[in-house]
């Protein structure tokens, strides 16, 4: 159940503003289950929640003081700038368990292995499609290039290139581990096998650009649900293109696939 109630005239924001304005700057995030209230004068500006089972939230001192408490964390979240780190792998592993919001900087980010993302509660964001890319170094792998197991992760705002490598699995996959993902504005491109693969629930695929190498011998499909029973996945406003066994291929409980733009793969 979606349930939403303002109580300022403020615009409600997406994240939870702290009476520090350059902590607000740093750009904490909030998930969709989390509150928004301004500190520490507690005025509630928007409260968004997906709760089940609940069919009526009232707002009373207890309730109120919950959503304190729950802000309080949003707030102390950590962020990192992969910056400061000599691989991605390691930037992630500094965060705490509580999970945050990794920045990567401009450039390109050549990895050897996989990227594997194991933290839950965390935001990976680069500097947008082109300026943050992170590719395959000229080391031969067949996994991944980043693979996601955490719950409740957002990637967005960068590019991932496999540079045509044959591989075993699919370029960004998001493991029957996962759930609660969010893939926004990522350009995946240069797949020698699937662009993207889902094996788990709640996935949301939103406005990416998947290119393939557009040959009849390399690459398979754009994006591909590798288990029937995956429930509650969208699939929406994304461009897929140069994909040998076609743009989408996918199956399951509850797959919900629109407003995408395909291109077939045309061989002469």
């Amino acid at each position: 159940m979606n349930c939403a109630r303002r109580m300022s005239k403020a615009a409600p924001k997406v994240v939870a503003v702290p009476e520090n304005r350059s902590a607000a700057r740093k750009g904490y995030m909030a998930n969709p289950q989390q509150i928004i209230v301004r500190l520490p004068s507690f005025t509630i500006q928007n409260v968004d929640c997906h709760m089940r089972g609940l069919s009526r939230l009232k707002f009373n001192r207890f309730s109120t003081l919950l959503l304190l408490i729950a802000s309080l964390a949003v707030v102390a979240r950590a962020q990192i700038d992969c910056g400061d780190f000599t691989t991605l792998q390691a930037c992630h592993d500094a965060l705490p368990k509580s999970g945050g919001k990794l920045i990567l900087p401009r450039g390109v980010h050549s990895l050897s292995k996989e990227w594997k993302i194991t933290r839950s509660r965390v935001v990976i964001e680069g500097q947008g499609r082109g300026n943050t890319v992170l590719e395959r170094r000229g080391i031969r792998f067949t996994e991944s290039l980043v693979q996601i197991d955490g719950k409740h992760v957002t990637l967005t705002r960068m590019t991932l290139d496999g540079k045509g490598e044959a591989t075993n699995k699919s370029l960004l996959n998001i493991s029957g581990a996962a759930s609660f993902v969010l893939v926004h504005d990522v350009e995946i491109m240069g797949n020698g096998h699937n662009g993207l693969g889902i094996s788990g629930d709640d996935v949301t695929i939103r406005n990416n650009v998947l290119t393939g190498m557009a040959s009849p011998t390399q690459g398979l499909s754009g994006i591909w649900c590798a288990a029937t029973s995956i429930d509650r996945v969208l699939i929406d406003g994304n461009r897929i293109s140069g994909q040998r066994l076609g743009a989408l291929q996918c199956v399951g409980r509850d797959v919900s696939i629109i407003n995408n733009t395909t291109v077939r793969l045309t061989t002469h």
